[in-house]
């Protein structure tokens, strides 16, 4: 069936998109009506552009790995909030001994946080350094540093 197509456009003097001969020539000679990859009149190829690659970040070099952890063998659900993440809650994956954990990469600084374990605010209990929230208790305290290796 294409080579029909192929022998009645080829008849007609159409090109296989339906235009005449002369029409793509004067277009290809005017500039108009390229494609990617056609050919401009002076036979260079008119490719588009290609898209920049986009990189994953690498972990900055000034930043620590920090573990939180929760014993809470009864709980169904931990999470923590801090200043870390602007109080947005992430996850903590329960190990079979009942300890929750979920490690982060932080840049140096102090920050508050809390645990909240299955729908109730929690300071961590291993972490004897506390602040004043807003709304009349605590938050736990860590200080992140990143200590000079030889």
């Amino acid at each position: 069936m294409a080579a029909v197509v192929a022998r009645q456009s080829a008849r007609e003097g159409l090109d296989m998109g339906g235009r005449s001969r002369q029409d793509a020539k004067t277009n290809a000679q005017s500039g108009r009506g390229l494609g990617k990859n056609s050919q401009s009149a002076s036979g260079r190829r008119n490719a588009s552009p290609r898209p920049a690659r986009t990189r994953r970040p690498s972990p900055s070099p000034r930043t620590v790995s920090v573990t939180f952890r929760l014993s809470a063998p009864d709980a169904t659900d931990v999470t923590i909030g801090g200043s870390f993440s602007n109080w947005a809650l992430r996850p903590l994956k329960r190990r079979r001994d009942g300890i929750w954990s979920v490690t982060i990469r932080l840049a140096p600084g102090t920050y508050d946080y809390k645990f909240l374990v299955d729908d109730q605010w929690v300071t961590d209990p291993e972490n004897p350094h506390t602040v004043p929230d807003p709304f009349g208790g605590q938050n736990s305290l860590r200080t992140v540093t990143i200590s000079e290796e030889p």
